[in-house]
């Protein structure tokens, strides 16, 4: 992203939900790092979930009905 990381951004709107009167905004990081630090350090940013590329299709339409549907906000 051009103008700030996606962790970044993760934390930004993790922080605008909690100033505000905002609801939880379903987050989740597709990336190639996927070293348990990587992943760790995303989830610590207020990501949801962590996805390893390549991600395969069935993999990521369940993480989006999962996110969507079935997470409460938290």
């Amino acid at each position: 992203m051009p103008v700030m990381d996606g962790l970044t951004a993760v934390r930004l709107i993790r922080e605008i939900e909690a100033t505000g009167d905002r609801g939880h905004t379903p987050i989740a990081i597709l990336s190639a790092n996927a070293l348990p630090e990587h992943i760790a350090v995303a989830l610590a940013a207020g990501a949801d979930r962590h996805v390893a590329k390549p991600v395969r299709p069935d993999v990521l339409i369940e993480l989006v009905h999962e996110l969507v549907f079935e997470e409460s906000p938290g």
